[in-house]
């Protein structure tokens, strides 16, 4: 069922937003079983998000992979928790990055990504924490160039 849930939440908003109809009113009372500390450090980084000046701002240069999307929920709204991982690079833990959104992220392409910097304040340490702020999709030339040459 956990694996379910968030389009459990996707087809409540969808049916809340576009027909006006209620249904699933009770998801929250299911039971996630996450980790307290992870639970805190989630409630944390959504507060932060509520800050962060969301102005559209041009996404950098740099192309990332997306490794690893996961959902979390704090007070019935969707977050995600995002790895990325530079495109065109080898694949090593130092050259990932970890971004915190509320926008649903396309997995299936590289992006590119603006994002600013939140503080959150983890058990007396001032942790920083990156929040997206505007995203595209970004195909790399090289892969275009590869299937003209296909066609």
């Amino acid at each position: 069922m956990l694996k379910y849930y968030s389009y459990l939440w996707e087809i409540r908003r969808f049916l809340k937003n576009s027909y006006d109809t209620k249904v699933l009113d009770n998801l929250e009372e299911f039971p996630l079983n996450t980790d307290k500390l992870d639970e805190e450090y989630y409630k944390m980084v959504a507060h932060s998000i509520s800050f962060i000046d969301m102005t559209l701002k041009n996404p950098t240069v740099t192309r990332y992979y997306i490794q690893r999307k996961t959902p979390f929920f704090v007070n019935g709204e969707r977050y995600f928790e995002i790895t990325l991982q530079l495109a065109g690079r080898y694949a090593t833990k130092f050259n990932r990055i970890t971004v915190y959104t509320k926008e649903n992220i396309s997995t299936r392409y590289s992006v590119q990504i603006a994002y600013e910097n939140a503080e959150i304040n983890l058990w007396g340490v001032k942790n920083k924490v990156k929040v997206v702020t505007n995203w595209k999709v970004s195909i790399d030339p090289r892969c275009l160039n590869l299937l003209s040459k296909i066609l």
